[in-house]
């Protein structure tokens, strides 16, 4: 058996339904439960008005700090757009953790940073992200 990955699951929701943080959450806590060397640190969920508003989302910063404090291995989100509305803004927080050491898994779009293909399809996000900015 290898070492055991710590896992913080993060999910975003605008609504007002608990259900909304429940739904996605549960893959991601389907997927860590599956996995014998995986260990769920920490659910970090919230509700907020604007996804765009980054002081609006306490529990997004309390999980970046613990990853920069190494308390974290994995970052797992349902899809790019909980970690930020914003493309370029997704694929920056991405590319810090990935500077941490972090390894980040986004279910739904099928990126996984631990995949070389993964950070190649970031790059490209990345780049058409850029390109859709008014001039």
């Amino acid at each position: 058996m290898g070492v055991m990955k710590r896992v913080a699951v993060y999910c975003r929701s605008t609504g007002t339904e608990g259900d909304a943080l429940a739904c996605q959450s549960g893959g991601c806590l389907d997927a860590v439960k599956s996995s014998p060397e995986l260990q769920l640190k920490e659910i970090y969920g919230v509700f907020e008005a604007d996804g765009c508003l980054q002081n609006s989302r306490p529990n997004f910063h309390r999980m970046l700090r613990d990853c920069e404090n190494g308390e974290i291995d994995i970052v797992m989100v349902n899809s790019i757009s909980r970690l930020h509305r914003d493309s370029r803004e997704a694929v920056k927080c991405i590319r810090h953790l990935m500077d941490l050491g972090v390894r980040v898994v986004c279910r739904g779009n099928g990126i996984d940073t631990g995949d070389a293909m993964s950070v190649l399809l970031l790059d490209v996000l990345n780049e058409l992200a850029c390109r859709e900015e008014p001039a």
